[in-house]
């Protein structure tokens, strides 16, 4: 059978997670794996009476009343900067809604959820609280934007003008395993970046918020192995 992520192993790699970023405990949690079921969703067809007899139904039964962000449970630095520059503003604005954003992870994460929910409820939550998780991110990182002088308009900000965000920038492939590929990648992708831009900017304040966020992408990567490894079995 196939692995899932439950709530209670969510819980059990997000401790595991902190004590290997403090250094008090090497690895990925090998453990986890054993402590997750399959609990697949399907469409349920039930009978409905009306005036014309009885009509088939089709109803999806995966709830998400109780999905909450899967970020890190570490807080975040305050949102301030050093003083407004509109360099930095216009580089945030790449990591806010370019091709590889908060934004773009976000959309793509909902629509392999969408994509998922009907098929694998507990994949799909988890696909889902990593997406509330970036949109936690995005809304950071148009604060900053804001405190540094700069505007958010879903547009990036380069020397040569401005560019819209595009859906173009996302994988809408509705295979679990290439939902789970294509956004492994996208989180290194986005990590690199932050990296990048950590080193063109000398404020410690926004510097401080983007590593925080690298800690999340670092933990949606744990979770997607988790997943992908799951697939395996």
């Amino acid at each position: 059978m196939n692995s899932i992520i439950t709530e209670a192993s969510v819980s059990s790699v997000r401790r595991c997670f902190c004590r290997r970023k403090s250094g008090s405990q090497p690895g990925i949690c090998p453990d986890l794996q054993k402590k997750t079921a399959m609990a697949d969703t399907r469409y349920v067809k039930t009978g409905e009476a009306n005036m014309d007899g009885i009509k088939a139904k089709l109803q999806n039964e995966c709830s998400f009343g109780n999905v909450s962000p899967l970020n890190l449970p570490l807080p975040y630095p305050p949102l301030r900067v050093r003083g407004q520059n509109q360099f930095y503003a216009n580089l945030l604005t790449l990591d806010y809604c370019g091709s590889v954003s908060e934004l773009t992870a976000a959309m793509q994460y909902i629509h392999g959820e969408n994509s998922l929910c009907c098929r694998k409820c507990t994949t799909a939550k988890t696909v889902l609280g990593m997406a509330v998780a970036e949109m936690t991110h995005l809304q950071k990182l148009g604060e900053m934007i804001l405190l540094l002088g700069g505007s958010i308009n879903f547009s990036i900000k380069t020397r040569t003008g401005t560019q819209m965000w595009s859906p173009e920038y996302t994988n809408l492939s509705d295979d679990e395993g290439q939902i789970i590929e294509a956004n492994l990648k996208a989180e290194h992708a986005a990590i690199e970046q932050y990296r990048e831009h950590i080193s063109m900017i000398e404020d410690d304040y926004v510097n401080a918020v983007l590593e925080r966020i690298i800690q999340d992408e670092e933990y949606h990567i744990m979770l997607l192995q988790m997943l992908q490894e799951g697939m395996r079995q």
